[in-house]
Order: structure tokens, then C-alpha cells, then sequence
């Protein structure tokens, strides 16, 4: 793990708005941060193309001062993303991604006719996820707020992402292959939402802000993933009763896909 270099405050404030950070609170970023926070979901996706990263750790600063909270730190990859996370929950979650198998991983290699539920982890992507293991076991011990993992050429990056998030199903395509075989595939697309603000109240905000989890699945594997992606939902239910959360599905067919 390499450390970001530290902006100092000064710096933060001269980039910071607080018209940009009403606006990213509209878009629900404090919902998300919420979900993190109470164990929801292992880590949120922040595209650091918009905005800056300075920006994400003023949110992630006046997130912890106002919940009492401190545990939420940021993992950039790449130049482009970073993630907003629990260490201490994604570090379990990629532990049992690996020793438990509680993800199924689903094979969209170009190579292949159609879509193929994976029995076994890959070696590449077993290596892949072992050397993220180990980069964030090493971040938990670390006290910095904001650190970059080490990305090797190879990796597919969008398993890596699909497990960071917790979905319970992932797509996973070979190193080989330049593409996906997931053109005019009926896809299922599961949405679990939260009706609940920080507080508890109704949200009234019926958009994408309270939308906690948004994955998807090949229709044709419904026999192999539905008892699974249904179990998990139960599991979050149980564990989150009062959050009232649901999920809702539809079917979409596109004529490419990207991952």
C-alpha cells in the first residue's frame, strides 16, 4: 500500500464548496456513507472523476464528526475510483469471498457461447482477490485516512469491484478476453432499497439515494442463483429488520454490455 499524499487543511478548504457538497448530498452520498457505516454494505464506489478527492474526505470527515463515528477511511484504486469503506467489515468480507465461498461468481468470457455459473475460483482471480486480502489486512493496522491499493496488470478489475461492494453475485471474464458474452442476454437486475433516513423517518426521496444494492444475474441462471440471491436478502432482512428494507427485479436485454 502506498499513502496518498496528505493535502493540508488549508488545501481542502480552498478546493471545498459547500454548494458542491449540497449537491452530493442530494444525490444521496450520506445515505451511502450510512450504509457503510452500519454495516449495510462493506464499501461504496465514489468515481473520483466528480469530485475531488479532497472533496470525499471533507464528506467522509463531517460524516464521522456528525455520527460519532470514526471507522470509515478511503481506499483509492487506480487513478479513477475510490472506495468508501468499513475496513474492518470489507477485510471480513473478502475473507469469507475466499475461505467461505458465500459469492457466486458468474463466467461472461467472450470465449463462450453463453453466460456459466463457475464452480471454482479461477487462479488468477483467487490470486487476485488473496493480494487485495492482503493489502487491506495491512491497511487495518495502519492509522492513514486515505491509501492506494497496488493493482497489478491482468486483473479484472470489475470482479474486484462486484466483491468491494457485496454483491452476491459477480462477474468474472478471462484475462483473454476483450469483451463479455452478455450481448442481447436477458439479464435479471435486482434493486435493494432502503426506506429509512439516518434518523429512522420515512425518506421521501423515492429515487436512486435510498437504492443500497443494484447487481444483476443471466436470467438463464436463475436455477443455479435464485435460492442464493434470495437467502442473501433474507440475511440482510433478518440482520436489518429495522431498516424495512426490499428488493425488486426486472428483466433487461441490451445489445452490448459493459463491465
Amino acid at each position: 500500500l502506498v499513502p496518498k499524499h496528505t493535502m493540508s487543511e488549508n488545501s481542502i478548504k480552498s478546493v471545498l464548496s459547500e454548494r458542491k457538497l449540497r449537491q452530493l448530498s442530494r444525490r444521496g452520498i450520506g445515505h451511502q456513507l450510512h450504509y457503510v457505516s452500519k454495516h449495510l454494505k462493506p464499501s461504496y464506489l465514489w468515481d473520483l472523476s466528480e469530485p475531488a478527492v479532497a472533496i470525499v474526505d471533507e464528506c467522509i470527515r463531517r460524516f464521522n464528526d456528525s455520527f460519532n463515528t470514526g471507522h470509515l477511511r478511503s481506499v483509492q484504486i487506480g487513478d479513477c475510483d475510490l472506495l468508501v469503506c468499513n475496513p474492518e467489515l470489507t477485510l471480513q468480507h473478502l475473507k469469507d469471498v475466499v475461505f467461505s465461498n458465500n459469492v457466486r461468481f458468474v463466467d461472461v468470457s467472450s470465449t463462450q457461447r453463453q453466460p456459466s455459473l463457475l464452480t471454482t475460483l479461477p487462479s488468477d482471480l483467487e490470486v487476485m482477490l488473496r493480494c487485495l486480502l492482503r493489502q487491506l489486512d495491512r491497511f487495518s493496522l495502519e492509522d492513514r485516512k486515505l491509501l492506494r491499493l497496488d493493482l497489478e496488470s491482468g486483473w479484472n478489475m470489475c470482479s474486484a469491484f462486484g466483491v468491494f461492494l457485496g454483491f452476491p453475485v459477480v462477474y468474472w471474464c478471462s484475462v483473454e478476453s476483450d469483451s463479455n458474452c452478455l450481448s442481447m442476454e436477458e439479464l435479471k437486475v435486482l434493486s435493494v432499497r432502503c426506506p429509512k433516513s439516518y434518523d429512522g423517518t420515512e425518506n421521501l426521496d423515492s429515487g436512486a439515494s435510498n437504492e443500497v444494492y443494484s447487481f444483476s444475474f443471466p436470467l438463464r441462471l436463475e436455477p443455479e442463483l435464485g435460492g442464493h440471491v434470495r437467502c442473501w436478502f433474507e440475511g440482510l432482512r433478518t440482520r436489518f429488520a429495522d431498516l424495512e428494507l426490499t428488493m425488486t427485479s426486472r428483466v433487461c436485454c441490451y445489445p452490448t454490455v459493459a463491465l
